[in-house]
């Protein structure tokens, strides 16, 4: 029960949660999200209709003195004019949109067999992730900046606060022009856990990902010296 109490939850939900919370099973996942859309249609269509009705009977009582022994037009056009009325009440627009959002999922899950996330939580998940990435960016910029030192041979140490998760075997770093690769990591320093030793990339290595590294934004410990530059034609696109 609680297994599919979290499925129903999660089938409201965007694609990059559903990925994050794991749900227990991903086929009753699409099944409550079609399920759960057909049920939000029928229920937000009747609270529409209740209200629509509840309203042409109030303006029935107000203008009916008035268009009684009228034309069919005029009876036609004020119910018309009271239909728009009706519609572009804020109310009225919310009810309709999630009448709407309900069939949406309902029908993409029943034919393609896809989740369309409910438009208030996928609202709320991005407003969580912006303010992730804003706490995420000022503790950034509150960590030190990366110490460079250039050793022989054309490699360099590179000892940094960030993860970097990005750099490993497969990926080229650019430092000013020239192309390098991770040669191993170092055990940690002090204020910068992460020590990268890079060396220079070989004219034969396939650029399968690349990253340029930012030299303006780190403390250089040393200057390149003439030996220290690498020759070759570096990586070649595959």
């Amino acid at each position: 029960m609680p297994g599919l109490l979290r499925d129903l939850l999660i089938s409201f939900c965007p694609e990059r949660a559903r990925r994050a919370l794991r749900p227990e099973s991903t086929h009753r996942v699409v099944v409550c999200g079609t399920w759960t859309g057909l049920t939000q249609f029928v229920g937000f269509v009747f609270l529409l209709v209740l209200r629509y009705r509840s309203f042409m009977f109030a303006r029935m009582q107000q203008w009916g003195p008035h268009l009684r022994g009228s034309g069919e037009l005029v009876q036609s056009a004020a119910l018309l004019v009271t239909t728009l009325e009706f519609l572009i009440y804020p109310l009225s627009l919310c009810l309709l949109y999630f009448a709407a959002e309900g069939m949406a999922r309902f029908v993409a899950g029943l034919i393609s067999s896809q989740v369309v996330p409910s438009l208030p939580v996928f609202l709320a998940f991005r407003l969580a992730e912006q303010k992730r990435m804003r706490r995420e960016t000022i503790r950034l910029e509150s960590l030190p900046p990366d110490t460079v030192e250039f050793l022989a041979q054309g490699r360099v140490r590179i000892a940094s606060a960030h993860r970097r998760e990005s750099w490993n075997a497969s990926v080229t770093i650019g430092i000013s022009g020239q192309f390098h690769e991770i040669e191993h990591k170092e055990p940690a320093m002090p204020g910068r856990p992460f020590v990268f030793v890079l060396k220079p990339a070989g004219a034969g290595r396939a650029l399968r990902g690349y990253e340029e590294y930012d030299l303006s934004a780190a403390t250089v410990l040393n200057q390149p010296t003439l030996a220290a530059v690498p020759s070759g034609d570096g990586p070649v696109e595959n």
